[in-house]
């Protein structure tokens, strides 16, 4: 084989498996936020910061963050994780996790009795969980 293509192979084939590896803590976080969303929270909240996350993890960090302080009843708090969860969900083609975003973006903006916002978000929630349906159910 030759050697720049059995480079570029390597190089490929490391990148996928580095795009998949999430930090285990999401994970677990994600695993129980259903059940034990307090633990889920601690893990959460626990994580060092000086860690490097990838955009996916940490937009999916945003979203399970926001879950868990929603399930125990905390201030949801800061903007800053949901908001990149929102921004980075809104360029790709994930729009479940979309949906979650901006139902939690909609949630704070409720909480601050910022109401046109937060019907605004819940509607683009709503009509992107209509459509992850509809499609779900051509495929079945």
């Amino acid at each position: 084989m030759h050697p720049k293509i059995h480079l570029f192979c390597i190089l490929f084939c490391l990148s996928l498996i580095g795009c998949s590896l999430m930090p285990n803590e999401i994970k677990t976080a994600e695993k129980i936020i259903q059940t034990n969303p307090d633990s889920a929270l601690h893990i959460l909240q626990h994580l060092p910061p000086n860690r490097t996350f990838s955009d996916a993890d940490r937009a999916l960090y945003g979203i399970l963050l926001f879950q868990a302080l929603d399930k125990n009843d905390k201030p949801l708090q800061p903007d800053s994780a949901i908001n990149f969860s929102v921004n980075y969900y809104q360029n790709t083609n994930d729009k479940q996790h979309l949906a979650v975003a901006y139902y939690y973006k909609a949630l704070l903006y409720k909480r601050v009795q910022r109401f046109d916002q937060a019907t605004l978000l819940y509607l683009k929630a709503l009509d992107l969980i209509a459509k992850f349906k509809l499609i779900m159910q051509l495929f079945d």
